[in-house]
């Protein structure tokens, strides 16, 4: 555990003082969500060499299941046919709020799971620039922080991290389809998703992927 450096825990308002502890010039960062329920086996294996091999970018993510920009991404990419459109917005109506979409999406994914087909889903590098993405999973090296000390204004911490500092810095995110994982609901989708079996589905798909 990391105690907060300044300001005591107060939600979304404080949560990016976090940074402040990750600036090591010689270091690589993967931040997590709490609420990431799945990662590919070598998943680590398959992230941290890209976010070596890809240095332009300030943060770069995985492929996230239900997420709602990697969820668009999906559908452009035509891997995923559902008949709701969503839009690459981070709090898109249907790829953040809804928990419908987000339940049809973890059993799409649990298929793909059960299939071995998780190769299907895979697609390059796309650069997100003034875009605002949910940061449940993101990789960045300590010294491109180093600039601002690792240092967010207390402003909302994802905008800041997704939008406003790589613009600031010159600089881009990226998500990879190299590496996958499943982030089980936001806060909108969780009362309908904790009513569900999905959870105990990928407890007993863990030891066969």
């Amino acid at each position: 555990l990391v105690e907060p450096p300044v300001e005591p825990p107060n939600g979304t308002a404080t949560i990016g003082q976090f940074f402040r502890t990750c600036i090591a010039r010689d270091g690589i960062y993967v931040r997590m969500d709490d609420d990431l329920c799945w990662l590919e086996r070598d998943f680590f294996e398959r992230f941290l060499p890209e976010r070596v091999e890809d240095r332009q970018p300030l943060f770069v993510y995985p492929t996230i299941v239900n997420n709602a920009v990697c969820t668009w991404l999906l559908q452009a990419h035509e891997t995923l046919r559902i008949s709701v459109r969503t839009h690459p917005w981070c709090m898109d109506v249907a790829g953040w709020h809804s928990g419908e979409v987000a339940e049809v999406l973890h059993r799409w994914f649990l298929g793909h799971i059960a299939a071995g087909g998780l190769d299907e889903l895979r697609f390059g590098r796309i650069t997100a620039a003034l875009c605002r993405v949910s940061i449940n999973c993101i990789s960045w090296f300590g010294e491109d922080l180093l600039p601002i000390g690792g240092v967010f204004p207390q402003v909302d911490e994802e905008e800041f991290a997704s939008v406003t500092l790589p613009m600031r810095l010159g600089l881009v995110n990226r998500i990879t389809g190299a590496a996958i994982c499943a982030h089980f609901a936001f806060y909108p989708q969780r009362e309908r998703l904790e009513a569900t079996d999905l959870l105990a589905r990928y407890e007993i798909g863990r030891a066969h992927v």
